[in-house]
């Protein structure tokens, strides 16, 4: 049985011929339809591709801040403000301005201790005497000085003296000017520098001063000064020269209460520069077990010398040599 051929026509088809083919659009219709559908298409695109190129940008961006941080992490290193040292005595008007300020700040013994970075400055006719570790700083008349680190002083102008302790290390302190840098030998010394003007002087020990030119050595009893074009002349000066005075009035005293006269001398000796003799061994055996009382807290050493020995039998007198008698 075979099959025949359907007469019925599907309605969609039937729908299709009616309608006939489609009249194609004018090309310049076409040509506009198709610029707005390119537009719009490129638009998209360019906003997907800025999109993404911002997105780089703030991850490069966020990357080039996190590596610019690193090296200055490296390259800076953050340290915090250590104290550096102590205020031991104050004679009129000091201030002190920290590393991270702006403002002066008046001080005085019963204040703070002073971190890294703190500028010291002494007003006319006022002086201050600190303490960094085992090392007696003083500060003279007119002075800036900056504290940079524990073993690092900068003066910007004025005059510093420096007791790195009689068993102090070589090259305890460096002290630092435009016209040079002092390090210490194990001493005490001074450096003074004003408008071009540098100078050290060299009380006890020896000291290593280096400029451009060179390192110089300077010694016990030596001057060592530089003028304002650079030429370098020497001189003597002596431990106990009256040069010194400034320095003594700034001395920081011991506890001699309980302590045998003998601390007191040594004391005496090493701030005044003088030497101590004894009339005879017996003075200088009773010397040794002689105990003192009391205080001799902002004495300078000769005063602190004649009070205590009024309260003993025992007496003492400068000579002309400038030793200092114990009889």
């Amino acid at each position: 049985m075979s099959d025949q051929p359907s007469t019925a026509q599907d309605p969609v088809e039937r729908l299709i011929r009616a309608a006939g083919r489609r009249e194609l659009p004018p090309a310049q219709a076409y040509e506009r339809a198709l610029y707005a559908a390119t537009d719009v298409w490129q638009q998209k695109v360019r906003h997907r591709r800025r999109r993404t190129f911002l997105s780089l940008a703030a991850c490069v961006t966020a990357l080039a801040v996190g590596i610019g941080v690193a090296m200055r992490s490296l390259e800076s290193p953050t340290t915090a403000s250590e104290p550096v040292a102590s205020v031991v005595r104050v004679i009129g008007s000091v201030q002190v301005r920290t590393a991270d300020a702006r403002d002066w700040t008046f001080v005085g013994e019963h204040s703070g201790p002073l971190s890294t970075g703190t500028v010291v400055q002494s007003a006319s006719a006022s002086s201050a005497a600190l303490r960094m570790g085992r090392v007696s700083l003083r500060v003279a008349s007119g002075t800036e000085v900056v504290l940079d680190s524990p073993s690092r002083l900068r003066l910007v102008r004025g005059t510093v003296y420096l007791d790195t302790g009689v068993t102090g290390a070589a090259g305890q302190m460096a002290v630092v000017t435009r016209a040079g840098t002092v390090t210490d030998v194990g001493t005490q010394f001074e450096v003074h520098y004003l408008e071009s003007i540098y100078r050290v002087r060299v009380r006890e020990g020896e000291v290593l001063l280096q400029r451009d030119d060179g390192v110089r050595q300077g010694v016990a009893g030596q001057e060592i000064s530089i003028d304002a074009s650079g030429e370098v002349s020497t001189a003597s000066i002596r431990p106990d020269d009256p040069a010194w005075g400034w320095v003594q009035a700034l001395a920081t005293a011991p506890d001699i209460d309980q302590q045998p006269l003998t601390v007191l001398l040594a004391w005496v000796s090493r701030e005044t520069g003088a030497s101590i003799r004894y009339a005879t061994p017996a003075v200088e055996r009773k010397a040794t077990t002689t105990i003192l009382h009391g205080s001799i807290r902002h004495l300078t050493p000769f005063e602190a010398l004649t009070v205590m020995l009024a309260t003993t039998d025992l007496r003492h007198e400068l000579l002309a040599d400038g030793t200092i008698m114990i009889k």
